[in-house]
């Protein structure tokens, strides 16, 4: 009983969390799966927007296309992609980080200035350079400007260069050259011209630069961890369950693929651990709860390792149920994006399953 209350609060919390991706529902010629990590970027096509990862895009265009992925906390990825006519097709990309994450074991914690009153505060900031000083047990962060060594500089140099400007000017002004003529006496000096140069050029590469560190300021923002597990610790878990499935622990197993699926977020880990965590649930002859699983699956994680995979279950659990029509519904939706599955096989599958059903609609 116990382990049916933890699949159901784990259907609660997927079903809360998932939204429905862009797959459309008639399959195409073409199938393009598309899946980042961390998962649940945003994808554009051809500069339309579609979905997020995972995304399976049935019935695109053979040729040429542009994808864009977009992840906060991450840059930007655009490739050039081709696909070819009635190909199953798949794109995937490593999105590169521009936050690090960091958990710092303090009564307090400050950065920048905002407070985090939490042992063990697990933060989300930008990549960059920070000042670290403890005083007990409050620990303060402050980001540190890229260009700061150059601001400093400018400040201290920016004075004198006016100053000298200044004195050469006054020279100029009180100290006469017999030499010059009346009307050139009267202009700077190239030694007083060249100083003012300088001094409108430090003054004016000073005040760019205090604007860019007001704001970097603005822009470095600091947020707490959205999830209970980093990527780091949702591959452990996710390897855990891996080792405990090989040596036939299906409950421990179980348990740790459930917390990537729950806690992990957007860790490429949560498809990988939601298929496995069915598959559990399969082979302990428990298809009404491996059936949603699956589901879900297919629906909001479409995955080339898996997608395939998820359908024939879902088709053998009809079929067990003796729900033919739902069977074949199934099946007409793979891809064949996996080599496990020969597309003559499955269409041999599914003339059996419709000899099934013309035999016993026969009977009856």
């Amino acid at each position: 009983m116990k382990k049916n209350v933890t699949l159901y609060a784990l259907l609660t919390l997927l079903l809360a969390a998932s939204a429905t991706v862009g797959a459309q529902e008639r399959p195409g010629d073409t199938a393009l799966f598309i899946s980042s990590a961390p998962i649940r970027a945003e994808v554009t096509l051809d500069g339309t927007p579609i979905g997020t990862t995972p995304l399976l895009v049935r019935g695109i265009a053979p040729g040429e296309h542009q994808l864009t992925l977009i992840k906060p906390g991450h840059l930007r990825r655009t490739e050039t992609i081709e696909i070819g006519p009635s190909e199953a097709g798949q794109f995937s990309a490593t999105l590169e980080p521009n936050v690090f994450v960091g958990a710092f074991a303090a009564a307090e914690t400050v950065v920048a200035g905002t407070t985090y009153s939490r042992q063990d505060a697990r933060l989300v900031l930008p990549a960059g350079t920070y000042e670290f000083s403890q005083s007990g047990t409050r620990l303060s962060l402050n980001p540190v400007y890229p260009n700061e060594s150059a601001l400093r500089g400018l400040r201290v140099a920016t004075p004198v260069i006016v100053i000298a400007a200044v004195i050469a000017t006054v020279e100029d002004l009180l100290v006469q050259d017999a030499a010059r003529s009346y009307f050139t006496s009267f202009l700077p000096s190239p030694a007083t011209f060249a100083a003012w140069t300088a001094a409108a050029a430090s003054s004016g590469f000073l005040v760019a630069l205090n604007r860019d560190k007001a704001r970097y300021e603005v822009e470095t923002v600091v947020r707490e961890l959205e999830t209970a597990l980093t990527d780091a610790e949702a591959e452990r878990y996710y390897l855990e369950g891996d080792r405990a499935l090989a040596a036939g622990n299906l409950g421990t197993a179980l348990t740790n693929y459930t917390r990537v699926v729950v806690d992990g977020g957007d860790s490429e880990y949560v498809p990988l651990a939601l298929y496995k965590t069915a598959r559990i649930y399969s082979i302990s002859a428990e298809g009404d709860l491996a059936l949603p699983l699956f589901k879900l699956l297919v629906r909001d994680y479409p995955v080339p390792e898996t997608y395939d995979r998820a359908l024939k279950s879902i088709s053998d659990i009809y079929l067990s149920k003796g729900l033919y029509g739902d069977a074949l519904l199934s099946l007409q939706e793979m891809v064949f994006i996996d080599d496990l599955y020969d597309p003559q096989d499955i269409r041999a599958d599914m003339e059996a399953i419709r000899n099934t059903q013309a035999e016993e609609g026969g009977s009856e």
